[in-house]
């Protein structure tokens, strides 16, 4: 009996996620007087909550169908990303990966750039991009699979993604210090502009030359600021 009054409550979650879960923890909220109140004023990508506090809406909604419609936005999320994964061979840009072998294993990233090369018999291998240490790194198609969003990660891909560098050659930059780097304080001078690919935004690197360094870095142009 228990088991077909979960069954039923299933069905009735899964009418009531079609119809927003959000919205229906909102109205239960406004019932009880208990209005829901967003915990930030610009809501992230991927955040199954919408800007509302976890807990808040565990308590108007249920723990149980909490997690049940938490799980259903995580599958189908993952599930959408599988496919595209699976569909997309050579045009992966920008598509989240975890590392699930090596050295680099259980390292995060998003694809930044995608090449073939004999060292891996010819097969596809990737460069990719941490988005919070700013560093890269190549692994083998073999090596990496797809992986979900974390909340806001793809807002911060879309913060940092250009078609051209904004800076001319020889402006004087420095790391933004909105930005986690190892060259974080230094100033160096622009050399070139980089790779960019005419209507496509990308994770552009521009060639940088730090005070006191001999040999360029390149580093992400959209972490750059200029130095008056």
């Amino acid at each position: 009996m228990a088991k077909k009054q979960q069954g039923s409550g299933i069905l009735v979650l899964d009418e009531i996620i079609k119809g927003g879960f959000v919205e229906y923890a909102e109205r239960i909220g406004v019932c009880v007087g208990l209005p829901l109140v967003k915990s930030v004023t610009e809501v992230m990508t991927h955040d199954p909550f919408g800007g509302y506090l976890e807990k808040d809406v565990r308590n108007l909604a249920g723990a149980w169908a909490t997690d049940y419609y938490v799980a259903r936005y995580m599958k189908v999320l993952e599930e959408e990303l599988d496919d595209a994964w699976v569909r997309e061979v050579g045009n992966r840009l920008h598509a989240p990966c975890v590392v699930k072998r090596g050295g680099a294993k259980n390292t995060l990233g998003v694809i930044c750039s995608e090449k073939k090369n004999s060292i891996y018999g010819n097969d596809h291998y990737y460069i990719i991009y941490d988005l919070d240490s700013h560093k890269t790194k190549p692994v083998s198609e073999k090596s990496l699979k797809s992986r979900v969003w974390r909340v806001g990660e793809k807002g911060k891909l879309d913060s940092l993604v250009l078609e051209e560098s904004p800076f001319d050659r020889n402006t004087l930059v420095a790391i933004h210090p909105s930005h986690n780097h190892p060259d974080q304080g230094r100033i160096g001078r622009v050399l070139g502009w980089g790779e960019s690919v005419k209507g496509v935004k990308t994770l552009l690197k521009i060639p940088v030359q730090w005070h006191g360094d001999t040999a360029e870095t390149w580093v992400l142009a959209s972490i750059l600021a200029p130095v008056p």
